[in-house]
């Protein structure tokens, strides 16, 4: 009874404060009163930011009239997207766009960004008065949001930006991804020339050149390719020539863009390249290229026959070791298990020797070890023993020059990758718990034999092993993210880009996964306006973060220049 009393005292304490707390609790519309008050605005900003709240939009257009707190109320409009901001905002942007102060001309880029992120079609005309008439950063902010956009009436407009050699390379930087989103096939010749635009420092358009061509896709980017290749683009040809670049390196840089675009229609044409490399027609470094480029490449079972006879063909040199190893990856990339006994007898030969650089005999494992390599990865239980068997055999043994593990550690580790398939056979859901093994080739393994069955369902479980400490596991990652991603795990795979972009120990597969991701976006039919938002907005949940009052000097971030995603 005491303790009931004592209950009854507390909650007649309590009650009055929260009665209180609860009757202080704000709602939208004091949210939205408070932005015109300097003390309170920013929190109410970045509430209004979070619940995009259209109600806040007459407010935030009466500040950017009266310059309070201006940049941030035109960002948030952009936030809200609400079209009604839109008149009001092309109205301020034709009074500040021919001011020369920075002040100004930070406020011009800012109404630019909001109108690209609403997205409205009405804006296209301003923007596009603005790419003529605004100062540096106002002309960024035009063609971004002519981007953002994607209105087709800007494609001629950004291509003469791009093209102009007395433009900023900052703003030819935003428009050749301006192009990329527009997927603007007519711009596919002028992003060839942007690939070799470069301003002497180290700072150039190549990888900008590059991603739009991808978003781009299809036979204008694959007919611009093939013509820059053969030397039939005069613009970029001028332009390499002014930087000396000489016409095979001209040709390994477009290679470089065709390997990416991973088209199969252009497997003919690689075939032709490969077999002048053959008899000498190119220069090895092109012929490297060409392979490399084959490898991203889905090909025909006819064209991955020729290169397997290649392949086990007499090594002439020490030049084609590199080669063999180059074109091993090729089988890996496209499952080709057709040939997978010849590769294991190329294995067993072990060590070939030749003459080194000096003239003296020396013996090379690169071609046992690059058979092993394919083998060890597409094989099923039935080569295991055999390849167990040639592995203590110990045959191939020779130290390669620039692998940080000596031959024998390697091809231990490529046994144990056998040992799994011996273990797992054709059993996916044992290869679903070997995915997470600690040893990095059984993961890396496991990874390859769920994709190779092009079920999209096993993507859940290759997202187990995204962030794996291994370069060889990322790469086994990144192949199934081609094979069997789905829309839905895209905004966990933009996380992953956004969050280890700048880690240097990821920054190669993050490069990667960037362009791996435009394309599926592309294909998915994901890079209109609005689905593009929502996807990156997705993303940012999953980051847990919140909407931000920081005002962004040049827009949404790209897939882009230091990556791709």
């Amino acid at each position: 009874m005491k303790r009931l009393g004592w209950v009854l005292v507390l909650v007649a304490f309590m009650l009055p404060i929260l009665v209180i707390g609860c009757s202080m609790e704000k709602d939208e519309d004091d949210w939205v009163d408070e932005l015109r008050d300097r003390r309170t605005r920013d929190n109410a900003l970045m509430w209004v930011q979070e619940h995009k709240t259209k109600k806040a939009v007459p407010n935030l257009l009466s500040l950017m009239k009266k310059r309070y707190g201006t940049l941030k109320a035109v960002y948030t409009l952009g936030i809200i997207g609400d079209p009604v901001a839109v008149p009001t905002l092309i109205e301020e942007l034709k009074v500040v766009a021919k001011k020369d102060s920075l002040d100004h001309d930070r406020l011009t880029e800012q109404i630019c960004m909001a109108l690209g992120m609403i997205g409205e079609t009405n804006a296209v005309d301003a923007l596009l008065w603005t790419v003529d008439q605004a100062g540096e950063m106002g002309r960024a902010g035009a063609v971004q949001a002519l981007g953002m956009i994607g209105d087709p009436r800007a494609t001629e407009k950004l291509i003469g930006v791009l093209k102009n050699t007395k433009e900023k390379l900052l703003i030819r930087h935003y428009t050749a991804i301006a192009l990329g989103r527009l997927k603007a096939s007519e711009a596919a010749d002028a992003l060839v020339y942007a690939l070799f635009v470069d301003d002497e420092t180290g700072r150039n358009l190549f990888r900008d050149g590059q991603l739009s061509l991808l978003q781009i896709g299809g036979e204008a980017a694959r007919k611009a390719l093939i013509a820059g290749y053969e030397l039939k683009n005069t613009d970029a040809n001028e332009l390499a020539k002014s930087i000396d670049l000489k016409e095979d390196w001209i040709k390994i840089k477009i290679v470089n863009v065709m390997g990416e675009l991973r088209d199969p229609e252009l497997s003919d044409f690689f075939m032709a390249e490969f077999e002048k490399g053959l008899k000498g027609d190119i220069v090895y470094e092109l012929q490297a290229k060409i392979i490399q480029a084959m490898e991203r490449t889905p090909l025909k079972k006819d064209l991955l026959g020729k290169l397997a006879q290649a392949f086990t063909s007499p090594v002439k040199n020490t030049a084609y070791l590199n080669e063999r190893e180059l074109i091993s990856k090729i089988f890996i990339s496209n499952n080709y298990t057709d040939q997978l006994d010849e590769f294991m007898s190329v294995a067993e030969k072990g060590d070939v020797t030749l003459k080194n650089a000096k003239g003296k005999p020396q013996a090379f494992s690169q071609w046992c070890v690059a058979a092993a390599n394919v083998v060890s990865m597409l094989g099923d239980h039935t080569l295991a023993d055999r390849f167990d068997a040639f592995v203590k055999a110990g045959k191939c043994k020779a130290e390669i020059f620039g692998l940080k593990q000596k031959t024998p550690e390697l091809l231990a580790n490529f046994n144990m990758r056998m040992q799994a398939a011996k273990e797992c056979g054709t059993n996916m859901a044992c290869w679903q718990k070997v995915v997470t093994a600690k040893e990095w080739p059984k993961r890396e393994k496991a990874v390859y034999m769920l994709a190779a069955t092009g079920d999209k369902k096993y993507m859940t479980d290759v997202m187990k092993t995204l962030t794996y400490s291994n370069e060889q596991v990322r790469q086994a990652v990144q192949h199934a993210i081609w094979k069997i991603a789905t829309p839905e795990v895209l905004p966990q795979l933009i996380k992953f880009w956004i969050d280890n972009k700048i880690n240097k120990d990821f920054q190669k597969i993050t490069e990667d996964i960037g362009y791996i991701l435009h394309m599926h976006i592309r294909d998915w039919n994901l890079d209109g306006p609005k689905a593009y938002k929502e996807l990156f907005e997705k993303a940012e949940k999953l980051r847990g973060k919140t909407a931000s009052v920081d005002v962004p000097m040049h827009g949404e971030e790209e897939l882009s220049t230091d990556s791709g995603l």
